[in-house]
């Protein structure tokens, strides 16, 4: 009876591990996505040539979705 506790704690245990590194994971890629999400807003702040009023709304958001494809390579 004693070995079956021992290996339900054992297993209970290795679960709670696999979960919080799984958790670790998700909180990292998350700060990892926003960090590059930062980084992209700034880069649009500071370029010298980016004058949205005379940008036409198609325009934008096409470099919008190419600036989300740069991200993914």
């Amino acid at each position: 009876m004693a070995d079956g506790w021992k290996a339900s704690v054992s297993c209970a245990s290795r679960r709670f591990i696999w979960r919080v590194a799984h958790l670790h994971l998700f909180f990292t890629r998350v700060a990892q996505t926003g960090w590059r999400d930062a980084q992209m807003r700034n880069l649009y702040k500071k370029s010298a040539f980016l004058d949205l009023k005379s940008w036409s709304l198609l325009e934008l958001s096409y470099t919008l979705d190419i600036s989300h494809h740069w991200r993914l390579k």
